[in-house]
């Protein structure tokens, strides 16, 4: 008898571990090109995609391009695009060897994932690090993927 429940306790955790969905890592949610629904500076709303009026109309531009495996392209709000690197933790995305490099960066941009759906068609990020193409706020970026 107790080889039967020792079976069907195998059978159960197999049928258990089978069937779970293996969900993605952050890097492999991210892989998209994303551009802004809005955007704030120190808590103050900058820009909302769509809306007439935006403080900074600039963020229209901005193109976040995370498609490539590794590699990230940036388009910021003044149009220039910057080229390099990314890696992402389930709490960190990290733009490295940025070129040309971005005002004051040192060729790095690190953000807080703040929020990323399921898909990861919805990601928010927050700036650690104050902009100085922004006057010196630290900027929050509600993403989409296009």
């Amino acid at each position: 008898m107790s080889t039967k429940v020792l079976q069907f306790c195998f059978i159960l955790i197999f049928l258990l571990t089978a069937c779970g969905e293996k969900v993605p890592s952050v890097a492999e949610r991210i892989q998209k090109v994303y551009t802004p629904a809005s955007v704030t500076h120190d808590g103050i709303t900058v820009y909302t995609s769509g809306a007439s009026g935006n403080l900074v109309p600039g963020y229209g531009n901005y193109r976040l391009d995370l498609s490539v495996s590794g590699s990230v392209s940036l388009k910021d709000i003044t149009g220039e695009t910057f080229t390099g690197s990314f890696s992402a933790t389930d709490n960190t995305l990290t733009l490295t060897g940025l070129s040309p490099q971005p005002t004051g960066s040192g060729g790095t941009l690190t953000y807080e994932i703040t929020s990323i759906s399921d898909d990861g068609k919805n990601l928010v990020l927050t700036a650690t690090k104050a902009s100085p193409k922004t006057g010196n706020t630290i900027n929050v970026y509600t993403l989409v993927a296009n």
